[in-house]
C-alpha cells in the first residue's frame, strides 16, 4: 500500500507539472488527497462521515435510513366536468 501511495503522489506531481508549470502541491495536500480517493468502503458508504461509524454495527439504528411515519398520501385529483 505504501508503495502504491508513493507512485500515486509522484503521478500526480508529475501531471500537475504538465498541466502549468510553477505549479506547487505540499505533502499535506497530496497525502489527504491520498486519503480521499482511497477511503475504505465503508467509510465510503457511510459518505465519509466518521459520525456514522458508530452505527456499522446496528445500521437499523442509523438515523439516515429511519423511514418518515408521517408521511400522507396525496388526494386523488379528480378533474371537474365541465
Amino acid at each position: 500500500m505504501e508503495e502504491k501511495k508513493k507512485e500515486f503522489m509522484e503521478d500526480l506531481k508529475k501531471n500537475l507539472k504538465k498541466k502549468s508549470d510553477g505549479v506547487s502541491i505540499s505533502e499535506e495536500e497530496l497525502d489527504r488527497i491520498w486519503h480521499k480517493y482511497n477511503m475504505p468502503i465503508s467509510a465510503i458508504e457511510d459518505g465519509g462521515y466518521p459520525q456514522y461509524a458508530q452505527y456499522e454495527d446496528h445500521p437499523q439504528e442509523d438515523p439516515r435510513h429511519k423511514i418518515e411515519d408521517d408521511f400522507e398520501e396525496p388526494p386523488d385529483q379528480e378533474a371537474d366536468p365541465v
